[in-house]
């Protein structure tokens, strides 16, 4: 996948945030903060976040239900859905 773009993840159940970039479906360059020049943000709990990585929830029904938020362009977000 083509896709090089700042992240910024907040878990709003912990109060923290980090960022990095999303590189051809990596996460890399991780530090912890907000970023406020990223072009994607996830919003999620601690636990909803942990299932999406571990693949024990499905992005899709998380995102619909409003237990994750993502705000991107449109276009970024047509690539995410590769991804997810």
């Amino acid at each position: 996948m083509d896709l090089d773009r700042p992240l910024a993840c907040t878990i709003k159940d912990l109060g923290v945030a980090f960022h990095g970039r999303l590189l051809d479906g990596r996460l890399v360059d991780l530090a912890d903060g907000d970023d406020p020049k990223a072009r994607i943000r996830l919003t999620a709990t601690s636990d909803d976040l942990i299932a999406l990585v571990n693949g024990q929830l499905d992005f899709a029904r998380a995102w619909t239900s409003g237990r994750v938020s993502v705000n991107a362009n449109p276009f970024d977000l047509l690539k995410l859905r590769k991804l997810l």
